[in-house]
């Protein structure tokens, strides 16, 4: 934690306007990316809660739109005989009818308790299209996928952003590098090496 606020210091430290008459104009236009960068950093929020709140309200949707519905058993549920490989109960259909208003009686396979025995009555859950299913999607879940696309979202947001400072700055040093060479050359032509004597 201390590294990481010594870091941060030093960051604020290299881009704040200080009207430091050494530093070059590239130093100046990095320090104006990186802010460019926090700017985007922090603008990017919006469409990142847009995204999870699409995602929140899709799944509440989901929640709402199916129905439970009470249906008769018209075969003996099978006994449980495996589980699946993360150690829960394997699912257990069997045929069922059901009514629907203006369709009548409908016959289909929805899960059901081990061992229900014909002629039980049951509620089975029908999804938007009306197909038996395990019941509606758990609130939790529909909560845990919206802060999950909402992070996501700003997190390759800054990915992007981090990774385009990145080029910009290695742009920005290779420009430093000529230009800390060219003023080496204009002092000695001959560019002394490590080791090297000038020239009398």
């Amino acid at each position: 934690m201390r590294g990481t606020a010594e870091w941060a210091l030093r960051r604020v430290r290299l881009y704040r306007p200080d009207g430091n008459p050494l530093r070059r104009a590239s130093d100046r236009l990095e320090a104006l990316a990186a802010l460019l960068f926090l700017a985007l950093c922090v603008a990017c929020l919006a469409p990142a809660a847009v995204a999870g709140n699409a995602v929140y309200r899709s799944g509440v949707a989901q929640e709402r739109a199916g129905q439970w519905v009470t249906a008769t058993v018209l075969a003996e549920a099978p006994k449980l005989t495996w589980v699946s490989l993360e150690g829960a109960a394997a699912e257990l259909r069997t045929r069922v009818a059901w009514t629907v208003p203006g369709r009548g009686r409908v016959v289909g396979e929805a899960p059901v308790p081990e061992g229900t025995k014909p002629g039980a009555l049951v509620r089975v859950w029908l999804d938007p299209s009306g197909r038996p299913g395990d019941g509606p999607p758990v609130h939790m879940e529909t909560t845990v996928g919206a802060v999950v696309t909402g992070v996501s979202t700003e997190a390759v947001a800054v990915g992007l952003l981090l990774a385009s400072l990145a080029l910009f700055r290695a742009l920005l040093d290779r420009r430093r590098f000529a230009a800390w060479e060219a003023e080496w050359i204009s002092v000695n032509p001959r560019r002394r090496r490590p080791g090297e004597d000038a020239l009398p």
